[in-house]
Parts: C-alpha cells; structure tokens; sequence
C-alpha cells in the first residue's frame, strides 16, 4: 500500500460492516500499524467508529474498540476517548466462534484489553510477523499484562515452518 493511504481503524471497520470478511479489512489494518505507518501509529487510531452501524456488527465494533485499546498498551501511545464508550462493551462474552470447549483456554490467555470488553479471543490474534527476535521466532505477549509487555519482557514461541 502506498504511504500516503491510511487503513485506519474506523476504516477498517467501516469495511467489516461492508463485506463477509472482516479479518481482510483487520489485516490491512495490522499491515498499516505495523509496516506502512509504523511511525504515524497515532493517526489510524484517533478517529472514532461511525455513531451508527448496522447491530449485527456490535461484536466488531467491541473488538475494533479493544483492539485500539490493545495496540495503545502495547505499543505506549495514548488512548484515544472514543475507546471508553461503554457501547463498545459487550454485555454478553464474546469468544469469536471457538468452540465452547475452549473457552476457559481463551479467558485465560486472552489480554486485558479484550477481556476489558467481554471478548475473548487468545493471546495471537495480532501475531506481528514484522517483529521478531534474533532466531526470527514471533514475539507473543498479547496474553501479558500490559506492564510486562511494555517492559519487554515477552514470550516467544518458535517460527512456524
């Protein structure tokens, strides 16, 4: 993508809204955040989701919420306002279509940012394949408590072959 096209968050889920693929909009999101804009992270965040989008895509919103909120700890970069709105809390856990019997595994691991939004969805949701340590093995450290990703002190697991 071109430096001068930004794939912002409300972007992207002005596009889940739009289409049967959400997790397409959310990569190029990703992509934006982590290569194309890396130093501008500031401005895919700070504008606010639509006031009104179509119920069924509630979820989404949740999670683009938590996402912002997520990248913001991690990456140590303010917290827009918009993200505090209670309508992007979910009354109802969110566990993203895992089966049942893998829900007490996802309200373990999944970070603090989510959870804060009733979703659950894991700790590799946002695996960024940009970072990586001297063996090029991925850096995991969304199931951390924020103060300990931002200290680095992250887990790693092993690249996938």
């Amino acid at each position: 993508m071109a430096r001068d096209y930004y794939q912002t968050m409300k972007l992207s889920f002005e596009q889940v809204c739009q289409g049967p693929r959400p997790w397409v909009a959310l990569g190029n999101f990703m992509h934006a955040w982590y290569a194309d804009h890396f130093d501008e992270r500031e401005r895919l965040i700070v504008d606010p989701l639509p006031e009104v989008y179509p119920q069924e895509f509630q979820q989404w919103a949740a999670f683009c919420a938590a996402s912002v909120r997520w990248f913001c700890a991690t990456y140590e970069i303010a917290c827009p306002l918009w993200v505090e709105k209670p309508q992007y809390v979910l009354t109802e856990p969110w566990y993203m279509d895992h089966p049942r019997k893998y829900w007490r595994e996802r309200r373990k691991e999944t970070a603090e940012e989510f959870r804060h939004h009733n979703i659950y969805c894991g700790n590799r949701v946002y695996t960024n394949k940009y970072e990586r340590d001297e063996r090029r093995a991925i850096f995991v450290f969304a199931s951390l408590p924020s103060s300990r990703r931002n200290s680095a002190s992250w887990i790693n697991i092993p690249e996938i072959q």
